[in-house]
């Protein structure tokens, strides 16, 4: 009948070895597996904290598969004794700004409010990149702001509506995705000849037709998003709006969003 080992635990997780004295079967090929495993394998899976195999000696048999407090492994650090150390204590950690002294890969959500955010974006710190901007977005929402009231659009160029905006202000410097969208109705000028656009300015860059959509015959809704690169931080963005020459119409649902693609 079958029985439990009782012979020396093992550093994978405890698990004793047979005792071939007294357990039966005499355990012998089952040890010499274990003890392959415990002093070879082993070692090799401990990963850092991108992720990548990294390899331990033996006095760290018993940390090597452990979780530190914040969720991280043990990573390389050839500065120690052992080669190794622990994540520090918040690399994914959740804020409204960026941790003054980043290590590679390391991790940090960044958001607008720790107590109600309207967006949070999951940053991870890449030291190689050669980039400025070496905090890469890999997840998250965007911030977006909507204005849903209905206004007319008058000007035959890019302008304010009568509620202003809808406006964001960049947090961070950065390489970043802004999309603009919006219902635009034709109320006049409806047919082949009919076409307002929706657009936004940069900071004092004016709006373009190259970040614009457009809306012909009878109108409807619509996005589009265009990537901007090295945009500083603190600038405004501010959507604009016009009509062509014999068309009248109006916006509404005007809705303005931005993600970071790399940030500083």
């Amino acid at each position: 009948m079958a029985q439990d080992a009782t012979g020396t635990p093992t550093s994978l997780w405890g698990i004793p070895k047979f005792n071939t004295a007294v357990d039966p079967p005499s355990g012998k090929g089952t040890n010499a597996m274990m003890d392959f495993i415990d002093g070879i394998i082993i070692p090799d899976l401990l990963l850092d904290a991108k992720g990548d195999i990294i390899a331990a000696t033996a006095a760290d048999t018993a940390a090597r598969l452990a979780v530190g407090a914040n969720g991280t492994f043990l990573k390389a650090n050839s500065a120690t004794s052992t080669g190794l150390e622990w994540g520090a204590a918040g690399s994914a950690g959740y804020s409204t700004s960026l941790p003054g002294s980043p290590t590679d890969g390391q991790e940090h959500i960044l958001v607008d409010s720790t107590s109600a955010p309207t967006y949070f974006w999951l940053l991870r710190y890449n030291s190689g990149s050669g980039s400025t901007y070496k905090w890469e977005c890999i997840g998250g929402t965007p911030k977006s702001v909507l204005i849903t009231t209905s206004e007319s659009i008058s000007a035959d160029s890019y302008t304010d509506l009568a509620t202003v905006g809808p406006d964001i202000t960049l947090p961070n410097a950065g390489d970043w995705d802004i999309t603009i969208g919006a219902l635009l109705n034709i109320t006049s000028g409806a047919g082949f000849n009919g076409l307002i656009s929706a657009s936004y300015a940069v900071g004092g860059v004016a709006a373009s037709d190259d970040w614009s959509f457009s809306a012909s015959a009878n109108g409807g809704s619509g996005s589009r998003t265009r990537r901007h690169l090295a945009v500083a931080a603190s600038t405004l963005i501010r959507a604009k709006y016009h009509k062509y020459t014999g068309t009248a119409g109006t916006a509404k649902d005007r809705q303005l969003s931005v993600m970071p693609v790399r940030i500083i």
